[in-house]
């Protein structure tokens, strides 16, 4: 088999994961009978806890794993036996030690705050892209290596400096899967002859043990100088040189043999805590990337800390660990990446008896076991028919609680008395990280760009992942951003009730009538929107700057309002056109500046909107009215139930989640009361009286209608559409407390995909009235 296996090395992890899915989760794999290749590979749970935990000592790391990684030296990754259980029990009393845990909670913080987010806030001003891999690899590195030597490297800057040890980390990750695929004759070869990847490895071997020898030297020389010793050093390798005289395991007396042991333990931890945690961050944001709804329910989380609105203007916000452990979905969500993407992709494990597995398979001490860990997330035995989907809520009980995955089913952090250390450390490390960012930023994935796992003993990404970075509390990305607030003012927090209103009611009814608005937001649904009356553009603007999909006409027969709009609310002239012309064929090239990706998504038609709807062929997602005459008198045409404008209109609807919305003026507010008597309106002038009547008339032609005032303003908001989410299906009895359920349930939704600088709640459920 080993010539397959190297003509599959390109794909080795799909490869394996396709033979254990046809052979039910274990196989033999022959190698040449002169290689001592044999291993049997499996991805079997029962497998996995009987030999991590049910009869460990049966199956130790064995020699040939050390000799594959000797770079780690005799450190607790290589080390059986007793000699692991001294490291383990030593590194255990280190690790949750009352003092480290805060020390590692704040020096992740700091590392984020000082270094990754002003890095970030870089990136989203330049508009270029980057290879979040590299970033988050830069990040763990300088992580890692303050909490191993107190030191932080700084190789995570503006700049991406060239740091010598972590490119060796790299090389040395790369060079060891190649000891994996080939007979161990031939790397021992290369290794004597010093060529190849065995070259590689053995430099980037030199240049590690310098740096690490280097740190040694200086934490012995502090603790020489040191005279108090009133507070405890945190850092491990501190640590470890202030605890000497309790390592039973190694003789402290003996410089060559001390240095060596921390030499190896350092080497141990860093490779632990920098390749791992910097892989589960990458691919759990490629993740993201692909499945927004899931990046959606974690922001709204975390907004769920923070429940003051939060200003442009604003610094960044972070998060403490504590407030963090309490967020289902967001640790739910990790857990589903790394069941995925576990960034130790499989275990090897030698035999010492020969014994029957309870896949029924023997195990002989001749023979690895390799444990694929990689192809245990994607077995339908194991995980369900969704296995390969990304699904956070399978992590999610019915109660709204964490449920809890046995470690054999899931062994992304090892299982049995090997169970990984620093687990917790891990989850409060990516939880600073992802939270800071998902909070402050939006990451959009390269289009085009190609993703695929490395192959390597660390499951990267081949390519990296290459992405553009925006700030979320800005409308606008690039580095114009600032020079469009100011030209436009606050036009995009939609400033007026009214027109928060109108977005909030009409949004949330489309969301609720089966209509995918987080498609729409990021761009792969196109959501076509029609505005009939132009006003200051703000409604228009508003929509396509936060709708990637948004596809907007706007009609307005006031060539004044036009002129004005361009001139004074900087609304692109690009996008001005008449029925027959388009007023300017090319953008400006300040427009190209300021508006691009959303001038060219705006269609500016000076036009009656009856005759616009009557003869356009187009089939509207959304509808927004907001047009009146010279006497402030909503047009009769537009509510004539008999006229040719509503039936034009409900057939420019798209028949099954199509919503119009519109805005009312009255002389003070309408609702006094949550009853569906009308009668009180025919006392308010001059629109109050028509009221009742133009509800009615969008109920009969539409299909459903319901009517909420606008908070502290005489103006209501009328909403009409297909209804066919709302209703809970067809011949159901509609009522009241059933449609405002249904769109107060999706009010958070619209929320947090839209990033809305106000709650959508307050203008649905005040004053709530149906249509009847």
């Amino acid at each position: 088999m080993l010539p397959t296996l190297l003509a599959h090395l390109h794909h080795l992890h799909d490869w394996v994961t396709w033979i254990l899915k046809e052979t039910g989760c274990t196989f033999l794999f022959h190698g040449p009978w002169f290689t001592g290749m044999d291993m049997l590979v499996t991805c079997d749970p029962s497998n996995v806890h009987h030999v991590f935990s049910a009869n460990f000592p049966n199956y130790p790391k064995g020699d040939d794993f050390s000799e594959i990684f000797d770079i780690l030296g005799d450190g607790i990754f290589n080390s059986d036996a007793e000699s692991w259980r001294s490291q383990r029990m030593k590194a255990h009393s280190l690790i949750s030690d009352r003092s480290f845990r805060p020390f590692v909670s704040q020096s992740t913080r700091n590392k984020v705050e000082k270094g990754l987010i002003p890095l970030l806030d870089q990136l989203a001003k330049q508009q270029v892209a980057v290879d979040l891999q590299d970033v988050f690899l830069r990040l763990t590195f300088d992580t890692t290596c303050y909490l191993v030597f107190g030191a932080d490297p700084g190789c995570l800057s503006i700049g991406f400096p060239t740091v010598p040890f972590a490119k060796a980390m790299d090389d040395a990750t790369g060079a060891l899967l190649f000891r994996h695929v080939v007979p161990p004759a031939w790397w021992k070869l290369q290794r004597w002859l010093r060529i190849g990847e065995e070259k590689k490895l053995a430099l980037a071997w030199e240049v590690m043990d310098q740096f690490i020898a280097q740190r040694i030297a200086e934490k012995k020389e502090e603790k020489n100088k040191s005279r108090s010793h009133e507070e405890a050093p945190r850092d491990l390798l501190s640590a470890y040189i202030d605890v000497c005289d309790d390592l039973h395991m190694v003789d402290v007396g003996n410089p060559k043999e001390f240095d060596k042991f921390l030499r190896d333990t350092a080497m141990n931890f860093m490779i632990a805590g920098r390749d791992t945690t910097g892989a589960a961050l990458t691919w759990f944001f490629w993740l993201l990337s692909k499945n927004p709804l899931a990046e959606l329910k974690i922001l709204e989380e975390l907004k769920s800390l923070r429940k003051e609105e939060r200003s442009c203007s604003e610094s960044v916000t972070l998060f403490d660990a504590e407030e963090l452990k309490g967020l289902v979905y967001l640790h739910a969500a990790l857990c589903e990446s790394l069941r995925l993407y576990p960034p130790v992709p499989f275990e090897h494990k030698g035999v010492l008896k020969s014994e029957v597995l309870p896949s029924g398979h023997e195990a002989q001490p001749r023979t690895k076991i390799l444990f694929f860990l990689y192809a245990m997330g994607r077995m339908e035995g194991v995980w369900g028919k969704d296995c390969l989907e990304f699904k956070p809520e399978r992590w999610i009980s019915d109660k709204g609680k964490l449920k809890h995955e046995p470690s054999y089913k899931f062994p992304s952090f090892n299982a049995g008395p090997r169970t990984c250390l620093g687990k917790d450390m891990a989850f409060t490390q990516m939880k600073t990280v992802v939270s800071a960012m998902v909070y402050n930023f939006h990451v959009d994935v390269v289009e085009g760009h190609v993703v695929e796992p490395k192959i390597s003993i660390i499951l990267q990404m081949k390519n990296g992942l290459m992405v553009r970075i925006r700030k979320r509390a800005s409308a606008f990305p690039g580095p114009f951003a600032k020079a469009m607030d100011d030209a436009m003012g606050v036009w995009w927090k939609l400033p007026r009730r009214d027109l928060k209103s109108m977005v909030s009611a009409g949004l949330i009814t489309l969301t609720s009538s089966t209509y995918d608005l987080p498609e729409a937001v990021i761009g792969k649904r196109t959501m076509n929107i029609l505005c009939i009356g132009h006003g200051g553009g703000s409604l228009p603007l508003f929509l396509a700057s936060k709708i990637k999909g948004a596809v907007v006409h706007i009609v307005d027969i006031d060539p004044v309002v036009i002129s004005a709009s361009i001139q004074a609310m900087g609304f692109p002239a690009s996008s001005v056109k008449t029925s027959d012309h388009i007023w300017v064929t090319q953008p400006a090239y300040a427009d190209s500046l300021l508006w691009d990706g959303i001038h060219d998504r705006l269609f500016l038609y000076g036009s009656d909107a009856e005759d616009f709807v009557l003869d356009n062929p187009y089939i509207y997602d959304l509808v927004f009215i907001d047009a009146y005459d010279g006497d402030d008198i909503f047009p009769h045409k537009f509510w004539d139930p008999h006229g040719p404008f509503l039936k034009s209109l409900e057939n420019r609807l798209h028949p099954v989640h199509g919503t119009v919305v519109v805005n009312l003026h009255s002389d003070s507010e309408p609702f006094t009361t949550e009853t569906n008597d009308y009668s009180f309106f025919q006392c308010i002038l001059p629109m109050g009286r028509y009221v009742s009547q133009i509800c009615r008339a969008y109920r009969e032609h539409l299909g459903l209608a319901f009517c909420v005032p606008v908070p502290w303003l005489c103006n209501a908001t009328l909403v009409a559409c297909r209804g066919r989410g709302l209703c809970g299906g067809e011949g159901l009895f509609v009522n009241r407390d059933m449609v405002l359920n249904t769109l107060i349930s999706k009010s958070h939704l619209v929320e947090t995909v839209l990033d809305l600088p106000f709650p959508c709640l307050q203008y649905i459920k005040r004053g709530f009235m149906l249509v009847d």
